[in-house]
């Protein structure tokens, strides 16, 4: 017997016919794909009508997204789009699946059939009766069978009964059958009755993704080479020589969380996967690590990139020609290859002040343990933004010797960023407070009754440089309450704080410099509510 897989070949061979027909009815003019999943396609095509209808099949017609389907005749000849449940006669190949099958497509053939009871007839079949039809078969399980004998009697018995055929000439192993299959349809309908008819269509869709990878090269303590590739993933359709856009911004579709009703009789709707997508995301926080440094205002002429690139509004379009990708398939596209400078600097994240437990004196822990992280500052003077995207960093004055991974977040042109490289144990951090003064229940808390002092804060933090040589260093931290004097200046940058309704939040950044095994002492102070 034949593979059972073989049993829809005719079926499939239909559909393959049509999606061709539909595909030579309809080319893909370009695309944008964005980060989050989503793409958007153009097309356009001409096609033949039946009685000036077009009708596009179900497995043909693209999962939309809602509001984004759109139609239109380039001569304003559309009538209307419609979509319904119909039904279509598909030819398919069957092939024998049991003794039922054998015998229902061999009758006048001679053969020998042996039942379970022992009892042996040898002749040709005459009928079957329909029975209870089972599931992909050409008889049915239970059928009653009608044998003319070799020997003249007539006997009849149940197809089921039937443990062994021998057949006396040739058998047919396969029948070919016309079914009649439920089929929803997409019909587009003109206002003249025209056979030729010219058809635009657009709309977003999920399952084509774009995602950036980043090569960072030092090739220098200032300078150093920047790559930026695609890499594509394609769940959503064939393309083929299309124009493709990877847009680099936030975009904000507000609806396209569900298909639109005209083709929500699929089944099921594929989803970006919303965790990467949310990681991926120009919507992160980007120059707010920074905490109110200004990105660097100055610019450079434009640059030569492999890729084009234009901006659109808010959104940046990297353009890609001819680009071609089967469904299911992969691919990665270079987009820039950029000399850059960089700076580098050590940088450390000490804890916020949320929970107050402030001492008279400043106890500096022996264990205490504030990471100090080696990192990179980039600066982008292209004409274009660096979207967010994984970085891996090598180091071409060791030998393209692997350094880090890790994000590059948006960046936009004329600005900087930070890639951190590795843990700095070669700079140690130390922090300590102590209360300086007093104003017992200096105010209320409104609708509690709840009492706050305010309280003066003097805050120290001890900096040992081990490296033999000068390093640039960024200290920051988010304190609550009213900023007071520092004796290192700080960069300041409001922010909301969400657990404390009387203090404010600031986000402050000491932006020094420490000499080779050099030491730095910053003393800073504030003023904060607590609970009295």
């Amino acid at each position: 017997m034949k593979n059972a897989k073989q049993t829809t070949l005719a079926v499939v061979l239909a559909c393959s016919l049509f999606s061709t027909l539909f595909a030579q009815d309809f080319k893909t003019q370009s695309v944008a794909v964005f980060k989050n999943g989503q793409s958007f396609f153009i097309k356009y095509g001409k096609v033949k009508t039946d009685k000036s209808t077009y009708r596009v099949k179900e497995g043909d017609v693209p999962a939309s997204l809602f509001g984004s389907l759109w139609f239109s005749s380039p001569s304003d000849n559309l009538a209307f789009v419609k979509s319904f449940p119909d039904s279509t006669e598909e030819k398919r190949n069957v092939d024998v699946q049991a003794f039922q099958d054998l015998m229902a497509i061999n009758n006048g053939k001679k053969m020998k059939v042996y039942l379970g009871d022992n009892r042996t007839y040898e002749g040709v079949i005459e009928s079957m009766d329909e029975g209870r039809p089972g599931p992909a078969r050409l008889g049915s399980l239970n059928s009653l069978v009608t044998m003319k004998t070799s020997t003249g009697p007539w006997v009849s018995f149940y197809s089921a009964q039937v443990t062994q055929i021998e057949f006396l000439e040739k058998p047919a192993l396969s029948k070919e059958l016309l079914e009649k299959l439920p089929q929803n349809v997409v019909e587009i309908s003109f206002a003249d009755t025209k056979s030729d008819q010219e058809l635009n269509m657009m709309y977003l869709r999920n399952g084509l993704n774009w995602a950036p990878q980043y090569l960072l090269e030092l090739q220098s303590k200032t300078e150093a080479t920047l790559t930026l590739q695609a890499e594509l993933s394609n769940e959503a359709e064939d393309l083929d020589n299309v124009a493709l856009d990877l847009v680099v911004g936030v975009p904000n579709f507000r609806y396209a969380d569900r298909l639109s009703f005209l083709v929500d009789f699929m089944k099921s709707m594929p989803y970006p996967d919303t965790r990467f997508a949310q990681q991926m995301s120009n919507s992160l926080a980007t120059q707010t690590i920074n905490y109110g440094i200004n990105a660097d205002a100055e610019t450079s002429p434009i640059s030569t990139s492999p890729v084009e690139g234009s901006s659109n509004e808010d959104l940046f379009f990297y353009h890609l020609k001819n680009f071609s990708l089967k469904k299911g398939g992969r691919a990665m596209q270079r987009i820039f290859n950029e000399k850059i400078t960089i700076a580098h600097v050590y940088e450390a994240n000490l804890p916020d002040n949320g929970n107050p437990n402030f001492q008279q004196d400043f106890l500096f822990s022996p264990d205490e343990e504030n990471k100090v992280f080696h990192t990179v500052r980039i600066n982008n003077k292209t004409n274009q933004p660096w979207t967010t995207g994984s970085v891996f960093v090598v180091n071409q004055e060791a030998g393209a010797r692997p350094i880090s991974q890790d994000m590059l977040t948006y960046t936009s042109a004329g600005g900087h960023s930070f890639v951190k490289l590795t843990e700095a144990p070669d700079i140690r951090i130390k922090q300590a407070e102590r209360e300086t003064s007093r104003k017992e229940r200096a105010r209320q808390y409104p609708n509690t009754g709840y009492w706050y002092d305010l309280v003066k804060v003097e805050g120290k933090i001890e900096i040992r440089n081990f490296k033999k040589e000068k390093i640039a260093l960024n200290v920051r931290r988010t304190i609550s309450g009213q900023l007071g004097e520092t004796s290192v200046p700080w960069l300041t940058q409001e922010t909301i704080n969400n657990r404390d309704m009387l203090n404010k939040a600031t986000n402050v950044c000491w932006e020094t410099s420490l000499d080779a095994d050099g030491k730095l002492e910053i003393v800073y102070s504030y003023e904060v509510y607590v609970r009295g």
